[in-house]
């Protein structure tokens, strides 16, 4: 039910209907997993960004922690999105 209730102000806030989205999706897993494809295709790409050449193996983890921390900042919702998943798994 929770996930339902953040699906709907999602679907506000894009400014699309509920029902258009669930037609180009065939249930309500497959786009909760089209969006978790969509942000492990986004932070591996600031992954790479963070791990090319650097001076240190410590520059790189820093350079990574600071990719994650960008990502949240810039979206929120994926903490939120993948402690759910966590939880229901």
């Amino acid at each position: 039910m929770r996930i339902v209730k953040c699906g709907r102000s999602a679907y506000q806030r894009m400014q699309v209907a509920q029902r258009a989205l669930l037609r180009r999706f065939p249930s309500k897993n497959a786009d909760l997993q089209a969006a978790m494809d969509w942000v492990a295709d986004r932070q591996l790409g600031r992954l790479e960004l963070a791990t090319a050449p650097v001076r240190s193996p410590l520059a790189a983890l820093e350079n990574v922690f600071g990719a994650h921390i960008d990502l949240i900042i810039a979206h929120p919702g994926v903490t939120r999105m993948l402690f759910s998943e966590l939880h229901h798994a």
